[in-house]
């Protein structure tokens, strides 16, 4: 992996990408991995994306590989970013999934109840994102380090 990483924990797949857009050769490895999943018999609508971003994001022919392969449905994908232009992105990823959202960093919590991601999953995200982005080589992800979710007791807890 080069400028995004990710790893897939059941039906969530957790994305860490940098301020770069992800390379060709990490665009064709997430492709492979969604196309496996797929002959494993796994729905790809089922599939839920939890994506940490500093601005980096897939290119329009990127995102015209995984329109095709969604080929007209729908799956819910929660970008997490302090970016304007990766919000712009999320908006142009919406025409094609209208289940794209962009959140803050300091919504988190929304993202993942938008996910329907429960209480139980946020140690293993929180160490999953923090293991991609270390085997990146990034010394921080602020989308990641700055991403804060409401804890049971109301007080901001650090994704």
């Amino acid at each position: 992996m080069d400028q995004m990483g990710f790893k897939i924990v059941g039906t969530l797949h957790v994305i860490v990408v940098g301020q770069k857009d992800p390379s060709v050769a990490d665009w064709a490895e997430y492709m492979k991995a969604l196309h496996a999943e797929e002959k494993k018999g796994i729905d790809v609508t089922m599939m839920r994306t939890l994506v940490f971003s500093d601005g980096g994001g897939p290119n329009s022919t990127m995102r015209k590989q995984a329109s095709d392969l969604l080929k007209g449905r729908a799956t819910p994908l929660a970008i997490v970013t302090g970016s304007a232009m990766m919000r712009g992105i999320i908006t142009a990823l919406s025409w094609f999934n209208p289940e794209a959202r962009a959140f803050s960093p300091s919504n988190v919590g929304e993202a993942l109840q938008f996910l329907q991601v429960p209480t139980l999953k946020f140690d293993t995200i929180k160490t999953t994102a923090q293991e991609l982005r270390k085997s990146l080589g990034l010394r921080q992800v602020n989308a990641l380090e700055d991403a804060r979710l409401s804890g049971g007791s109301g007080e901001a807890a650090r994704l």
